[in-house]
């Protein structure tokens, strides 16, 4: 083989080794743009998460206040409903109710 005709076969070497290394090249643009549109839209989904976390939690912290409040009101509740004074404006209440049923059926008479 010639110089001439080695210089020929490195010189068509060397456009397909071009040819290929931008090929190459033109594969890991589009990759790397692939990868890096996933990882934007996993950062939007995961900031969306993490927004609705915070509001799960922020409902979470008024719903247990708002149980706790209702406890104390069960609470006190309790306590009147076993003081001696309900009892007997319970009692005095239902015998009202009793004396206007018997009144009502002296009526009907």
């Amino acid at each position: 083989m010639t110089t001439q005709e080695r210089a020929v076969d490195q010189s068509k070497g060397s456009g397909i080794t071009a040819a290929m290394d931008a090929d190459k090249l033109e594969r890991a643009r589009r990759d790397f743009e692939i990868a890096n549109a996933r990882v934007i839209d996993l950062t939007a989904r995961l900031t969306e998460f993490n927004r609705d976390l915070l509001a799960a939690r922020s409902e979470l912290g008024l719903a247990k206040l708002r149980i706790s409040e209702l406890e104390l009101q069960a609470a006190e509740l309790a306590e009147l409903k076993s003081s001696r004074a309900f009892r007997a404006a319970r009692a005095l209440g239902n015998a009202r109710a009793s004396a206007r049923a018997d009144a009502a059926k002296l009526l009907r008479r």
